[in-house]
């Protein structure tokens, strides 16, 4: 069991490689950008928990083509949105799109062991992909995001971790062996929203190079519901105004400059629930308390 006080999830780099369109658009749009983000625990020093994340995703400038389910949120606090026809330039809301794919990976302390660990953590992945809208304006950024896909042995898990700690770059990792008793399938969909705030420290000359960037906000699906304040710092060249939150796409900022930061970040949740500790089998009832409170440590380095 961990201590509320002390809970890691050792989130220790995340590579953000983004790769800008170079066909010719208006001035008034950001270009489209690809990313791929790892996070791994290993790079604390560490084997369990949340153990392994990977994302790739696209996002773009919203045009004709935006989604149905964004264009809901026109019609409430963010209706306000830069180009279109009335907008007011100092006020408007820029607003992006972005889609993507994921596999996550959970997995008890104790890997080396065949036996079911009902006072820990089961063995779970879970595949799925992920809509975001981010409204931007000024220093504030607004993140929806809808996740949807499945929980248990179909998100290939498993399959992900062995082959990793059977890999040169994993080689004093725990094969793990308990895989056998991981959650079942189930369908899984989550909606996450969150609010940040770049506040700038430090700049040379227009370039920024170091910023503080709090933010706040919240998770509610059946994977797992919690609220969650944090905040980041970042030290680097060209600087841009948002950060990626974990695994997440890269937000609502041109790349005029090659992007290079590292940054430190720290963050408290509430929890309500998580499947990933109840489980979702009951042929393997969970004993696992959850603890109420977590904090989470963030360090890594950004390239793009």
């Amino acid at each position: 069991m961990r201590h509320p006080f002390m809970s890691l999830t050792c989130v220790a780099a995340t590579m953000l490689l983004a790769l800008t369109s170079a066909a010719a658009e208006p001035q008034t749009r950001l270009p489209h950008t690809w990313a791929f983000e790892l996070e791994n625990d290993t790079f604390g020093g560490t084997d369990e928990g949340y153990t392994n994340g990977a994302r790739l995703s696209s996002t773009g400038d919203i045009d004709d083509d935006m989604p149905r389910w964004s264009r809901l949120f026109l019609h409430g606090p963010f209706r306000n949105i830069c180009d279109a026809e009335g907008s007011d330039p100092d006020t408007c809301y820029h607003t992006r799109f972005g889609s993507s794919l994921v596999q996550t990976m959970y997995s008890p302390a104790r890997l080396g062991t065949r036996a079911n660990l009902p006072h820990d953590r089961p063995y779970g992945g879970w595949l799925f992909t992920g809509l975001t809208t981010y409204f931007s304006r000024g220093s504030v950024q607004h993140t929806i995001e809808l996740d949807g896909g499945v929980i248990g042995p179909h998100s290939y898990a498993e399959q992900t971790q062995k082959a990793i700690h059977t890999s040169p770059i994993a080689k004093r990792a725990v094969y793990p062996l308990g895989w056998h008793h991981q959650m079942g399938d189930e369908a899984a969909v989550n909606a996450r929203y969150e609010i940040q705030r770049s506040v700038e420290i430090l700049h040379l000359g227009e370039r920024r190079i170091l910023d503080f960037v709090p933010s706040a906000g919240g998770t509610l699906g059946n994977v797992m519901g919690y609220a969650n304040g944090g905040a980041t710092l970042r030290l680097g060249t060209n600087i841009t105004e948002f950060v990626t939150s974990g695994i997440a796409p890269t937000g609502a900022t041109e790349i005029v400059l090659p992007e290079v930061y590292v940054f430190a970040g720290a963050s408290a949740r509430i929890m309500g629930w998580n499947i990933f500790l109840s489980g979702n089998n009951t042929e393997s009832e969970r004993h696992l308390g959850m603890e109420r409170l977590v904090y989470d440590r963030t360090t890594g380095i950004v390239v793009r």
